[in-house]
């Protein structure tokens, strides 16, 4: 066994990268030309779990955090060719961080998505989790804040603290807004809300650059400014035009080789200002009416008798 494979080894295991702890421990076993500490090593590797068991949120914060499992990839989803190009900028940033530090540099790693609701924002934090294979932590807000006097502030000390011990991952605070606004230094603040928005602006400007930061909001304009200014970069995902929405539709019908009825055909028409969200809505809807063999549709996102 060499020192310099064990220094490897430990430093995975600091830094919770158990996919490559676990790969480096395999081949240190294999080089190994002594039968018993061979032997030895072999058995204490029967002892790990698997590296998502050894992913887990840790225990006293896993309140404050969703489980997320949905299954998608930056490749599924419909994104602006800037878009697409900013987020490969970030997954490289984060991969090559030992070089930019080396020299002095920081990786790409606070992150605000902004605009309209149903443009993929909370999909690519997803998408992000699956394709650089680190664990997503989605804070539950819900739960962070507190109307006991210091304790909101008490909550988001310990969210950032322990995963930026966990190692790496993506801290993703969906809807900011209902939190850090304009509103929490303005006239009535809030005392407890405005303490934590400060103590989370700490916690930013000292998080681990292992860790992917990234909050969303449908409102930017509402932000605190002195959050906006954390960001190293800022995304903004538009409503998409017409011409794309016909397109996706087309292709959703495509793909199950579904001729375009009269009805599918008549409800494009009133696509205007809507959403990637929308038109996946309206495409399963119909889909859904073509395989039931039914005259009836119902979108997901409308009211029924509230006419």
């Amino acid at each position: 066994m060499k020192t310099v494979d064990i220094a490897r080894f430990i430093r995975h295991i600091g830094a919770r990268d158990f996919v490559s702890a676990s790969s480096m421990l395999e081949d240190i076993i294999k080089k190994e030309t002594n039968v018993n500490t061979r032997y030895a090593l072999e058995q204490a590797y029967k002892t790990w779990g698997t590296p998502k068991q050894m992913d887990e949120v840790p225990n006293n914060i896993k309140r404050f955090i969703y489980n997320v499992n949905k299954n998608v990839v930056l490749n599924d989803l419909k994104l602006e060719n800037n878009i697409r190009k900013a987020i490969d900028y970030i997954v490289d940033t984060f991969n090559k961080k030992d070089l930019l530090q080396s020299n002095g540099l920081e990786p790409v790693n606070k992150i605000l998505f902004a605009g309209p609701p149903g443009n993929g924002k909370t999909s690519v934090a997803l998408a992000l989790s699956k394709d650089m294979n680190i664990p997503l932590f989605k804070v539950n807000m819900a739960e962070v804040i507190s109307g006991r006097l210091g304790e909101t502030s008490k909550q988001i000390d310990n969210v950032f603290r322990e995963v930026n011990n966990f190692g790496k991952g993506i801290l993703f605070f969906d809807e900011i807004d209902t939190f850090a606004t304009k509103r929490t230094y303005d006239d009535g603040c809030d005392k407890e809300i405005s303490g934590a928005v400060n103590k989370m602006l700490q916690e930013i400007d000292s998080i681990n650059p292992n860790i992917l930061f990234v909050c969303a909001t449908n409102v930017s304009d509402e932000l605190d400014p002195a959050l906006l200014r954390r960001f190293n970069m800022k995304l903004w995902f538009k409503n998409p035009t017409r011409e794309q929405i016909e397109d996706y539709i087309m292709e959703y019908f495509d793909k199950r080789n579904v001729d375009l009825d009269a009805m599918i055909l008549s409800g494009i028409e009133n696509f205007k200002s809507k959403s990637w969200s929308d038109a996946e809505m309206y495409c399963e809807a119909h889909f859904r009416r073509i395989v039931l063999d039914s005259e009836t549709i119902i979108y997901g996102n409308e009211w029924i008798g509230n006419e």
